[in-house]
């Protein structure tokens, strides 16, 4: 655990009101803001495809805030050392796995599948998973940076939320795309 502290350490001695606010957005994107905006996208696309999202994502989050983080019962990075700063507001409670980190990816991976059943182009395709990647991994660096978690958070909240959503993703697309029960349009 001390090599984790280090890494919040470097990343807090850079810190600026730039990076606060900076760090506290992409966090809040990750989160609840995130998801109320494309589970409105998503409605708006296909119906069973905002279901699916929407349960599996309440369905993860919920076990892992209710469940997992009880369970391990993790002091936060800013509890359990006086050098590491709480920025911003939230982050109380226990720290592992991180809520974010498991909502952050449930997000990017339904997003960058759509984009990927929907495009034609590879480019795009391989610009989504990019993006997803990218906005995962800001995710997960805020929440260091902002001295919420450990790197092993939002690690565990990564794989976490990889599996579940990779097994939501398989379910929807056998049961809904494969049997042409939901037309996907192809977009250029």
């Amino acid at each position: 655990m001390d090599f984790e502290l280090k890494i919040i350490e470097f990343l807090q001695s850079g810190r600026n009101a730039f990076f606060d606010l900076f760090f506290q957005t992409i966090s809040n994107m990750g989160s609840v803001f995130g998801f109320v905006f494309l589970l409105l996208v998503f409605f708006r696309i296909n119906k069973r495809y905002a279901f699916v999202f929407c349960s599996t994502y309440l369905s993860i989050t919920l076990f892992v805030n209710l469940v997992l983080k009880n369970v391990f019962e993790r002091l936060r990075p800013y509890v359990v050392s006086d050098t590491i700063m709480n920025i911003g507001s939230g982050g109380t409670g226990y720290s592992f796995p991180s809520g974010h980190a498991v909502s952050a990816c449930v997000l990017a991976m339904f997003a960058v599948y759509l984009f990927l059943i929907l495009s034609r182009k590879k480019s795009t395709k391989a610009i989504s998973v990019i993006i997803g990647i990218l906005f995962i991994s800001l995710v997960c660096l805020s929440r260091m940076y902002l001295g919420k978690h450990f790197l092993t958070d939002v690690i565990a909240g990564v794989i976490i939320a990889g599996l579940f959503s990779i097994m939501a993703l398989i379910y929807f697309h056998k049961r809904f795309v494969k049997r042409k029960i939901i037309i996907v349009k192809k977009k250029g």
